[in-house]
C-alpha cells in the first residue's frame, strides 16, 4: 500500500506518518538510500521465536554510494565484524546507557513490536517519532518501556550513505542534500532546546534528544541521569570539527561555545566528575566479517543492491549458524558508543 501525506513533512514527521499507516506485528523503517538484506526476515524470525523481547537491535553494515561526495569513501564498506551471539539486556538499563550515548542505531537496524510503539506514543503525546528528533528519542524511550532488548551482532540491513542523507549533510557538507530536498534547519533545527549549543551538528542534536528521553522516562523508570560533562565534551569536539571543515568560523564557534558552556554551567557544577555508563553491547568472541574498509571494486560491486547480493552469498554459511542467547553478565562484552 502506498500512502502520501497531504503536505511535505520533515524527516521525523514523515516517518511518524508512515508508522501510523503501517500494519503488522513488528515495524521498522528505512530510507531510499538503504537496502534490506535477504537474511533479515529469517534472522528476525529466529530471534522472535526463541525469546520474549519487544525491541531487536542489529549491528551496523554501512555502504557509501558510488556518487558519494568524498571520493575516497565512494563505493566502499565500513569495517564490520559479526558473531553468533544475541545479547539480551534489561530495557531500563539500556535506556539509561543509550541516553548518555553519542548516537543510537537507526532506521532498519532496529525492529520494534507494535505494542511497544503504542506505549511510546502514549508517553510522548501521540507521536512515535517526535518532531525533528525522530528515533533519537523513540528508540531510547522504547528501551525504557520494555523489559528486554535483544542485540544481535549480525546486520539486519545495509545503511546507505548518499549525498542526500541527513548524516552526510551533518558530517560532510550541509549543502550536499539540497538538490534532493534535504534542509537541515527544517529537519533537525539549529537551536537545540536545553543544550545551549545553537549549531547544526550531530552531537547537540543527539544531546537534545537525550534530554527529552530522560525527562519522558523519569516518571516511568525513575531517574535517568544525564552526563553533562561528557555531553559538553562531545558537543565541543563536534563544533571544532565544524570549524576544521569550514562550516563555522572560529569567531562563530567561540560565541556558540561560550553560550552553551554558560547555559550548562549550573548542571556541570552539580555533577561529580565521572562518566555514566554508555553504549550498546557487543559480545567479545572470535568474529567474522572484515577489519578494514572494503573498496567496492575489489568485490566487483557497484551498487548497494550488489552489496546485498555479495554479502548474502559470501556469508551464507556464517549466517546459517545457530544463534546463542546470552546476557551481558554471562559473556565478555564491549560497550560500543556509536
Amino acid at each position: 500500500m502506498l500512502v502520501r501525506p497531504d503536505q511535505p513533512l520533515d524527516y521525523a514527521g514523515n516517518a511518524d506518518f508512515a508508522y501510523q499507516h503501517a500494519s503488522g506485528e513488528w515495524l521498522s523503517h528505512f530510507g531510499d538510500d538503504d537496502q534490506l538484506l535477504p537474511s533479515r526476515f529469517r534472522l528476525l524470525d529466529s530471534i522472535i521465536s526463541q525469546m520474549d523481547a519487544e525491541m531487536i537491535v542489529g549491528s551496523r553494515l554501512r555502504y557509501f554510494w558510488p556518487s558519494f561526495l568524498d571520493s575516497h569513501l565512494a563505493n566502499s564498506l565500513d569495517p564490520a565484524a559479526f558473531n553468533d551471539i544475541v545479547l539480551t539486556a534489561s530495557g531500563p538499563e539500556m535506556a539509561r546507557r543509550m541516553i548518555n550515548s553519542a548516537n543510537v542505531r537507526h532506521t532498519a537496524s532496529v525492529v520494534v513490536h507494535r505494542d511497544l510503539i503504542q506505549r511510546v506514543r502514549k508517553l510522548l503525546g501521540g507521536r512515535w517519532m517526535p518532531d525533528r528528533l525522530g528515533e533519537y528519542v523513540s528508540y531510547r524511550v522504547a528501551a525504557g518501556l520494555t523489559n528486554t532488548v535483544a542485540f544481535v551482532n549480525r546486520p539486519l540491513c545495509i545503511i546507505g550513505r548518499h549525498n542526500k542523507s541527513i548524516g552526510t549533510s551533518m558530517h560532510h557538507a550541509q549543502s550536499s542534500g539540497e538538490n534532493y530536498g534535504v534542509d537541515l534547519i527544517r529537519d533537525i533545527g539549529a537551536r537545540h532546546s536545553g543544550t545551549g549549543y545553537d549549531f547544526v551538528g550531530q552531537q547537540p542534536f543527539s544531546f537534545e534528544a537525550a534530554l527529552l528521553s530522560a525527562s519522558a522516562l523519569q516518571k516511568i523508570i525513575g531517574d535517568c541521569p544525564i552526563d553533562f560533562i561528557n555531553w559538553q565534551g562531545r558537543v565541543r569536539a563536534d563544533l571544532a570539527a565544524q570549524v576544521t571543515r569550514g562550516v563555522v568560523s572560529e569567531e562563530e564557534a567561540k560565541a556558540i561555545r561560550l553560550r552553551g558552556d554558560a547555559f550548562l554551567s549550573a548542571e556541570i557544577a552539580k555533577q561529580k566528575i565521572f562518566e555514566l555508563p554508555t553504549g550498546l553491547p557487543v559480545a567479545c568472541e572470535p568474529t567474522w566479517g572484515w577489519r578494514t574498509r572494503l573498496p567496492g571494486f575489489n568485490l566487483t560491486v557497484g551498487s548497494i543492491s550488489d552489496v546485498a547480493t555479495w554479502f548474502g552469498t559470501v556469508f551464507e554459511m556464517r549466517q546459517g549458524r545457530q544463534l546463542k542467547f546470552e546476557s551481558p553478565d554471562q559473556t565478555a562484552v564491549q560497550w560500543i558508543d556509536a
